[in-house]
């Protein structure tokens, strides 16, 4: 007898300042235009997430504040690789790296917006600037941040598979029990004029569904939405095998909110949370039987992907 439960994600919708309201411009010359992103908030990294957005433009490119505010640390030289930070005049701390700072730029100096050279865009592998806001406190692609923004591509979902939860016994055929699912997604990087410039970011948020004769039963999971990057630890969004390219996402985790390590009950009884067991199929939340299991993984703007898996 196997009850078919869901249980994931959606929270991670975190409350924004006043800054949410105030769009500022890009920190690149030109100020006003769109610039590349190769990299988002919450991505992969070895040992860490990535807290900010990656903006792509060559050596050299002026960097400037995206807002007005006082310099409060910058590197100790004027070196390829540095970085300056800055408290804005909006309460918000803004973070720049991988710059090549104007060597006349001291701590306690007003920087206004689009105006104050910083430096230039310094020698690295990959010429970028990294921004941030308030270590990864904000995303600052959201509606509100960085402008213009556009985004005209659509994420890809590349597999979804099943493993009994906290286990390296992946699940096939039948599922019953705990069950974690893994989502290998990614977003396109995104060029200057919002279409697709190759490259893999993350994904901006993640939702399970499921489905019995098209309609949906049970709760929806939504736990991944990447405003800022979580407090969990690093396993509990990415899976082994995870990389700076490769995403793959332990969807039925809940990164923002304890205990981190969720998973989908298979037997969850109706009107309880996921650890609550149903005692006989009545009081199953999700009927028995065969269930289309839904996946939609979104950007930042909206564009989708689904992915259904069959009947099981």
């Amino acid at each position: 007898m196997k009850y078919f439960a869901l249980f994931l994600f959606f929270l991670a919708m975190n409350v924004y300042s006043s800054n949410e309201a105030t769009a500022y411009p890009w920190p690149v010359s030109s100020t006003d235009t769109q610039h590349p992103i190769v990299a988002t908030v919450g991505e992969y990294r070895a040992g860490h997430f990535h807290a900010g957005v990656d903006i792509a433009e060559p050596v050299g490119t002026n960097v400037y504040p995206a807002v007005s505010g006082i310099i409060t640390q910058t590197s100790d030289s004027a070196i390829e690789d540095g970085h300056i930070y800055i408290d804005g005049s909006d309460g918000i701390e803004y973070r720049y790296f991988h710059i090549k700072r104007k060597s006349t730029l001291q701590v306690g100096q007003h920087a206004t917006a689009s105006q104050t050279l910083l430096g230039g865009i310094g020698n690295t592998s990959s010429p970028h600037l990294h921004f941030e806001e308030e270590r990864g406190g904000y995303n600052p692609l959201r509606t509100g941040g960085l402008t213009p923004f556009v985004d005209n591509t659509d994420p890809v979902i590349e597999s979804v598979d099943f493993w009994a939860q906290g286990t390296d016994n992946q699940l096939t055929g039948s599922l019953y029990g705990k069950v974690d699912l893994r989502v290998d997604a990614y977003d396109p990087r995104t060029s200057a004029t919002g279409g697709n410039a190759g490259g893999h970011c993350g994904v901006y948020s993640i939702a399970i569904e499921f489905l019995k004769g098209g309609q949906r039963v049970g709760d929806r999971i939504a736990y991944h939405t990447y405003n800022r990057i979580p407090p969990s630890p690093l396993n509990i969004v990415y899976a082994t095998g995870s990389s700076m390219s490769n995403f793959l996402y332990w969807a039925t985790n809940d990164p923002f909110n304890e205990p981190y390590n969720k998973y989908w009950n298979t037997k969850q009884r109706s009107g309880q949370n996921y650890t609550v067991d149903a005692r006989i199929p009545d009081e199953a939340m999700y009927p028995e039987g065969n269930l289309m299991i839904r996946v939609i993984v979104e950007d930042i703007r909206g564009n989708s992907a689904t992915h259904d898996i069959g009947q099981q």
